[in-house]
């Protein structure tokens, strides 16, 4: 493919929703000038066709191992023929118009766009209060404009590649939380993070019980309060968020604010007030596990861990 303007990239580990993906991606509609999908890690269902089909627009670069998604975007990066780069999961399929929403904000002149999701009862409950507790400031009834602080997410993200370039791509020391640092890096270059609704994606992960929606908090917990502790002048972090003990005695309190502005700031998801009390639980999970890091003491080096030489062998290494 010549002339590519726009490069899609999407981390996958043997996800189970790739083909469906991809599939939204091609039928894309009103996007001016060519664009490729680049699909990187494993693929490993054993599927006949396999799940990831490769054709003149999509390129799947398969990896030796299992990477982390900081790692397989940054391999992306890397890669990317296209000036303006698109971050999507594995688990988001796109509205036919996802893309040509997200360029008409880029040329109002937004270099960094997120764009939202939708989520419903239709992937079931527990996914449900999973997105509800995790993505609730990325619902498509969260108003248009700039984001002070609150990330955009690589679930569906917009962004001109020198500038993901300049702020020095991703960590690959992070599990979670890549795109949150991300995003504060960009920030911390002067840009501002844009969110535009109309750009939706539909988010299907995989977590359909109770213990797996906890342990989403309980992962994401321990870096969110790093980046909050590191970025704590930009994100405003309050007092109490970083201290322990504070952070313990009011997390009944913090818990119940955070459940009362998520149906008060989103009134479409007040038809799923029944997912409150699960909801509380969750938010009360990540106080526990975010005491539990606090506990152990500072600030780890993982941020000032320079990762340029290890993208450059892994992006060598999948190219050959």
């Amino acid at each position: 493919m010549k002339n590519v303007k726009y490069s899609i990239i999407i981390p996958n580990l043997n996800s189970p929703r790739i083909d469906e993906v991809l599939h939204a991606l091609r039928k894309q509609r009103g996007v001016e000038g060519e664009f490729e999908i680049l699909v990187i890690g494993r693929d490993s269902h054993g599927m006949v066709p396999p799940h990831v089909a490769e054709d003149d627009r999509v390129h799947f670069h398969e990896s030796e191992r299992n990477l982390n998604p900081a790692e397989a975007r940054n391999i992306g990066i890397n890669s990317a023929a296209g000036d303006v780069l698109f971050f999507i999961d594995s688990d988001c399929v796109a509205r036919p118009d996802w893309m040509a929403n997200l360029l008409k904000t880029y040329r109002e002149g937004h270099p960094v766009i997120g764009g939202s999701m939708e989520f419903d009862g239709r992937d079931g409950f527990w996914t449900l209060c999973d997105n509800i507790a995790h993505f609730n400031n990325h619902h498509y009834s969260t108003k248009r404009g700039v984001f002070d602080t609150v990330p955009l997410l690589t679930a569906n993200l917009c962004v001109r590649k020198d500038i993901a370039v300049r702020s020095g791509k991703f960590n690959e020391q992070f599990a979670r939380g890549q795109d949150f640092d991300f995003c504060m890096r960009i920030r911390e270059l002067d840009f501002e993070l844009f969110f535009e609704p109309d750009a939706v994606v539909r988010h299907r992960p995989t977590r359909n019980t109770f213990q797996t929606m906890i342990g989403h908090s309980a992962a994401w917990a321990p870096f969110s309060i790093r980046i909050r502790e590191k970025y704590a002048d930009i994100l405003r972090t309050p007092w109490y968020l970083t201290r322990p003990w504070p952070l313990l005695l009011l997390s009944p309190l913090i818990s119940a604010a955070v459940l009362f502005r998520v149906y008060v700031k989103h009134p479409p998801l007040l038809k799923y007030l029944y997912t409150a009390p699960f909801i509380f639980t969750d938010r009360m999970a990540w106080c526990y596990y975010v005491f539990k890091e606090l506990r152990k003491g500072h600030l780890d080096d993982i941020f000032e861990t320079d990762q340029s030489e290890k993208v450059r062998r892994h992006s060598e290494k999948l190219m050959m």
